[in-house]
């Protein structure tokens, strides 16, 4: 995590690490890899057992919201992100990667890469939120965010 430092200083990298196990509760340690491993391993798991990621380096899933900022970020017509968006949250990734197709531009160019680079993570949404399944690092994120300031 980045921390925000005055102007002029160089940015601060926190190595939080989280995990939010659905039912069983949510977690983050600073700089205790050990401590969240043993925490974990405490936890009752499920078979199977799916990971969620915003994008950082198991079954992972790539978090709903930033894909969504992605493909947020090329902009152009309101009816071809809602079907895009309609497309992905199927898990319909080469459908939706081809409504770009007429579409030659840098930011699309970022976004099929960004695609491309996380295509194993990209799956039905619509499927693992009906299941239960949460589709959003959100709630991660913002136990860290407690952490830090709590």
């Amino acid at each position: 995590m980045r921390l925000r430092t005055p102007l002029g200083q160089p940015c601060e990298w926190r190595d939080y690490k989280a995990v939010n196990l659905h039912d069983q509760g949510v977690a983050a340690f600073f700089r205790d890899n050990a401590g969240l491993v043993k925490w974990v391993n405490q936890q009752p798991l499920a078979n199977p057992l799916v990971c969620l990621g915003d994008g950082h380096v198991r079954q992972e899933i790539l978090d709903w919201y930033h894909l969504m900022e992605n493909l947020e970020k090329i902009g152009g017509s309101g009816q071809r992100l809602a079907r895009v968006k309609a497309l992905f949250w199927s898990g319909k990734v080469p459908e939706a990667l081809k409504e770009f197709d007429d579409w030659d531009h840098p930011r699309v160019d970022n976004f099929r890469a960004y695609v491309t680079k996380h295509r194993h993570r990209i799956v039905n949404y619509s499927y693992y939120q009906a299941e239960g399944i949460s589709i959003g690092s959100g709630e991660v994120e913002s136990t860290v965010h407690r952490r830090r300031h709590g």
